[in-house]
C-alpha cells in the first residue's frame, strides 16, 4: 500500500513543480527571454572585427541599412512552407556562423509603418526569417538581422489611415493576402512570425526554386517582384487532376508529376509549367528546359554487361587479320552497374584500369549507373574536361541532400512513352563517381570527354598517348562509353593501331573490332544518325592509322605535333 501511495505522491509533486515552472514561465516576455541568448554580431571578413550598423528605428530614413532583432519584425503573409524550413535548418544547425554571414551580407526588406499601424514590416525572405527563429531557438542565439527600409511612412506620412495604408502596401505588391488561397483582410494577419502556419505548397515551389534543372521557372522569382512563389503555389494547389501536394509527399516523385502530366485531351505529356494557363505567373518561360534530365540506366544489374567484349574473343571468332590480338590486354563495354564492375575485374584483370570515354556527367545511385541526359547524349558538349568534373561533382553531391528521387529510365527518356509509374523510384542511400568506384576495387581509373557520335579532339588522343606511355605491361584496359558502341570501338581501334599498324592493314583493323557485339563497324558511315560526324571520325581514324605506323617505327612526338608535320 505505502508502496503505491510513496508512487502517487511523488508524482503529485512533480506535477505542482511543472505547474510552477509553466506560470513563471509565461509572465516572461519574449524580449526577455531573447535577451539572455548570445548575441550573434556581423564580422567583417578581412579584418576578423565586429561591424556595428545602426539600430533601425521610427526616424530611420529610407535605402539606409540597420540591424533589427527577430521578434521585432512582423509578417505580411499568412503562411510559409514547414518543410522547407525544417530542411533548410538541417544545412545551418551546426554551422549558426554561416547564418549569421547570409543575414550580414543580404539585407532583407522591410517597410515602417505609421501611427495608426506601426512597426517593421517584412516585404521579402520570410523563410530566412522562420529559418532564424528556429536555429535561434534550439541554439539560444540571437542573430543579429540586417534590413534595407524601403519605405518609412512614420517620416514621410506619420498620420496616414491604417486602411490606406494597407492599400498602398498592396499597391507596391508588399503584402499578400491569402491564406492557402483564401482571400482575408489585413486585419488578419499575424502580428509575429509565430504565428504563421503552414502550406505545403510554399514548401512545394521553394523546391522547385532550388532546383538546379529549372524546369519551372526561367530565373530566381525574387526578380520579379516580392510573393512570386504564392502564385505558383496557388497555380499547383487548383490545376485540376494534379494530385494534392502534402508535407508527407517526396518533392522528387511529386516533381515528376509536374514534368509528366498526362494531358487527358491528347494523351500527351506535358509540363504544367509550360502550358498556356500558367503564361500570367511570375517567371514563366514556354522554352523547353535545356537542362539535362538525369536518368537510370540499368538497375540492379548483375553478370555480363551489355556489349562486352576483349580482344581474345574477337581473335577467336574473326575471319581477318587477328595478329598481334593475343598480346592486347584490353576489352570494352557498356556502362556497368557497381555488380557489373566486379564481374568486369573477375573476367579480365586485378591489374585493371578503366577508361572511361564519357563526356556527359554521370555516377551511380546505389551502385546504379545515372547519367545527366540531353539530345544526341551532347549536355557537355563544349565544355572543358575540368568544367565537366566539376559539374560532374556538383551534381552527384546535391543528390546527397535527397532523402529519395524517381526518375525516368534511360530508355523511357528516349522513347518518351512512359508513365509516372514507370519511373524509378530510389531511397538514396550512396552516391559514387566512378573513380570513387574503381578506388573502392583497388583498380585504376582513367578519364577522357570524348563528344559523343564524334571524333576525339586533339587534346583527347594526346591525352591518351600520354597515358598509354606510362603503361606497365601487365596493365589491362577496360574502354567503356555509355552504349560500348561508338567512342568505346573508336578507342579499342586506336589502341590495336598503336601497337599493330606496322601489322595489320587499317580495314582490317576496323572490321576485326566489328566481329563481335556490338558488331559496330566505324566503316559504315551511313548507319549513324549524324553521316557527316561519322565520315569526320573514320577520316580521323585513317589519319591515326598513319601516325600509329610511324609510332611503331619510333616516332616521339605528340599527334599535334605529328599533324603540324604532315600538313607543313
Amino acid at each position: 500500500m505505502f508502496k503505491y501511495l510513496k508512487k502517487y505522491f511523488k508524482n503529485c509533486v512533480f506535477f505542482v513543480i511543472v505547474i510552477i515552472f509553466v506560470s513563471c514561465k509565461s509572465s516572461v516576455s519574449d524580449k526577455e527571454i531573447f535577451s539572455y541568448y548570445i548575441q550573434s554580431k556581423c564580422i567583417n571578413p578581412t579584418t576578423k572585427t565586429e561591424i556595428n550598423y545602426p539600430k533601425c528605428s521610427n526616424n530611420t530614413p529610407e535605402n539606409q541599412i540597420c540591424s533589427l532583432n527577430l521578434l521585432d519584425l512582423k509578417p505580411t503573409q499568412f503562411n510559409y512552407g514547414q518543410d522547407y524550413v525544417i530542411k533548410l535548418s538541417e544545412k545551418f544547425r551546426n554551422n549558426t556562423s554561416s547564418l549569421q554571414e547570409l543575414l550580414c551580407s543580404k539585407p532583407l526588406n522591410v517597410v515602417i509603418g505609421p501611427k495608426a499601424e506601426s512597426g517593421f514590416f517584412l516585404t521579402d525572405g520570410h523563410h530566412r526569417v522562420k529559418l532564424v527563429e528556429r536555429i535561434a531557438n534550439e541554439k539560444s542565439i540571437n542573430f543579429t538581422i540586417l534590413v534595407k527600409v524601403e519605405n518609412n511612412f512614420m517620416l514621410d506620412d506619420p498620420k496616414l489611415d491604417k486602411n490606406v495604408f494597407w492599400n498602398t502596401m498592396i499597391a507596391n505588391n508588399n503584402v499578400y493576402l491569402k491564406d492557402k488561397g483564401i482571400i482575408k483582410s489585413s486585419n488578419k494577419l499575424p502580428t509575429k512570425f509565430l504565428e504563421l502556419t503552414n502550406d505545403p505548397y510554399r514548401s512545394l515551389v521553394a523546391y522547385i526554386e532550388d532546383d538546379k534543372s529549372k524546369f519551372c521557372f526561367d530565373s530566381s522569382l525574387s526578380t520579379f517582384g516580392n510573393y512570386g512563389e504564392f502564385y505558383w503555389a496557388d497555380y499547383f494547389r487548383n490545376y485540376k487532376k494534379l494530385d494534392k501536394y502534402t508535407d508527407r509527399k517526396v518533392y522528387n516523385f511529386y516533381k515528376n508529376k509536374i514534368l509528366y502530366f498526362v494531358n487527358l485531351n491528347n494523351g500527351k505529356k506535358e509540363n504544367i509549367c509550360k502550358l498556356s494557363s500558367a503564361i500570367h505567373l511570375p517567371g514563366y518561360t514556354n522554352q523547353n528546359n535545356k537542362e539535362p534530365t538525369l536518368v537510370i540506366d540499368s538497375i540492379n544489374e548483375k553478370g555480363e554487361l551489355k556489349n562486352f567484349r576483349t580482344m581474345q574473343m574477337i581473335e577467336k571468332v574473326s575471319k581477318n587479320n587477328i595478329k598481334g590480338l593475343n598480346k592486347l590486354k584490353a576489352s570494352g563495354s557498356a556502362q556497368f552497374s557497381e555488380n557489373q564492375l566486379n564481374w568486369i575485374i573477375q573476367n579480365t584483370s586485378k591489374n585493371l584500369i578503366l577508361v572511361d570515354l564519357r563526356q556527359e556527367s554521370h555516377g551511380f545511385i546505389n551502385g546504379n549507373p545515372v547519367t545527366w541526359t540531353a539530345p544526341f547524349n551532347w549536355a557537355n558538349i563544349g565544355k572543358s574536361k575540368n568544367n565537366i568534373l566539376i559539374d560532374e561533382s556538383v551534381r552527384l553531391n546535391e543528390l546527397l541532400f535527397q532523402d529519395y528521387i524517381a526518375i525516368p529510365t534511360s530508355k523511357n527518356y528516349k522513347n518518351e512513352n512512359f508513365n509516372f509509374n514507370d519511373l524509378i523510384k530510389l531511397e538514396i542511400n550512396e552516391i559514387s563517381r566512378e573513380d570513387e568506384l574503381a578506388s573502392k576495387n583497388q583498380i585504376g581509373y582513367f578519364r577522357l570527354t570524348v563528344t559523343d557520335h564524334s571524333m576525339p579532339s586533339d587534346e583527347d588522343v594526346d591525352e591518351f598517348l600520354s597515358f598509354v606511355k606510362t603503361l606497365k605491361e601487365d596493365t589491362w584496359l577496360h574502354f567503356h562509353c555509355r552504349g560500348g558502341k561508338g567512342r568505346t570501338t573508336t578507342f579499342l581501334a586506336m589502341f590495336d593501331m598503336l601497337f599493330n599498324a606496322h601489322l595489320v592493314s587499317f580495314n582490317d583493323i576496323i572490321q576485326r573490332q566489328s566481329d563481335v557485339k556490338p558488331n559496330y563497324n566505324l566503316l559504315d558511315v551511313k548507319r549513324s544518325r549524324n553521316s557527316s560526324l561519322s565520315l569526320n571520325r573514320l577520316e580521323f581514324l585513317k589519319e591515326f592509322y598513319k601516325f600509329s605506323k610511324d609510332y611503331n617505327n619510333g616516332y616521339k612526338g605528340t599527334w599535334k605535333q605529328w599533324k603540324l608535320q604532315k600538313n607543313s
